[in-house]
């Protein structure tokens, strides 16, 4: 499959972005999504987290409806698997002021293979520490601290890498969720922990709480999670995978 890349609801011949206010600034965040069976799997929680990240950035919630439609218009129909990443940046200009609050978005569209297996080899990092702000649970466009730790030869080995927060608690891995299983209790860090608001990650809990099954949202050591009796993450494409430490 050829990589397709959407801008404002246009298909790009040439995948030329122009400069804009997230490329200059950092200035929006991103949606990570699955197309499979004909639709966007998980696509009302990804709206519910797209609506709370613009209000947090103070930016124009778009609109979702013609968003969605124009990525169904574009989505090859032979294909079963497909990453969006859908971007959402501040429109127009400005400086650090920007112009004004609109938005607008571009999406990226790319075949993904069903994964040979649901095992993730998991390291951790012990040196770069994620800090607390109001926006860490966005998927920001600034990954820098995500880039640097990634490609640490450390972690050359590893499919995921653990992070701990400023104040050493568990907080997410690289690219997913994390949850752990403890007599019979299932554990997450809490989004006060600064880790990214995941959209697999709510509709677990949700899907615990409906079942009974105890779910406590923490701030906890990295040694707890190393004593538990079982480890896995989870992310809106790649689903939920064991964690085996490395």
């Amino acid at each position: 499959m050829e990589e397709i890349y959407i801008l404002n609801g246009v298909k790009l011949d040439i995948p030329v972005i122009p400069i804009n206010r997230g490329f200059l600034y950092a200035d929006g965040f991103f949606e990570s999504m699955l197309y499979k069976e004909g639709g966007i799997e998980l696509w009302n929680l990804h709206v519910k987290r797209l609506s709370k990240n613009c209000h947090t950035l103070y930016m124009q919630i778009p609109d979702t409806d013609s968003i969605y439609q124009s990525l169904m218009k574009h989505v090859p129909s032979i294909y079963q698997n497909i990453r969006i990443r859908l971007t959402i940046y501040r429109k127009g200009m400005g400086f650090y002021k920007p112009e004004n609050n609109e938005v607008e978005w571009l999406a990226h569209l790319m075949e993904v293979s069903a994964p040979i297996s649901n095992v993730c080899k998991l390291s951790i990092e012990k040196n770069l520490k994620k800090n607390i702000t109001p926006f860490s649970n966005l998927k920001s466009l600034n990954a820098q601290l995500f880039v640097l730790i990634t490609n640490n030869p450390e972690h050359a080995n590893a499919d995921e890498i653990l992070l701990l927060n400023e104040n050493g608690h568990v907080c997410e891995t690289t690219s997913s969720n994390i949850f752990w299983q403890k007599n019979s209790i299932y554990y997450t860090p809490s989004l006060l922990t600064g880790c990214i608001g995941g959209v697999m990650r709510e509709h677990l809990i949700n899907k615990f709480k409906a079942e009974g099954t105890p779910i406590i949202e923490c701030a906890e050591p990295l040694e707890s999670i190393q004593h538990a009796d079982k480890v896995f993450v989870s992310n809106a494409v790649r689903g939920l995978r064991e964690v085996v430490w490395i």
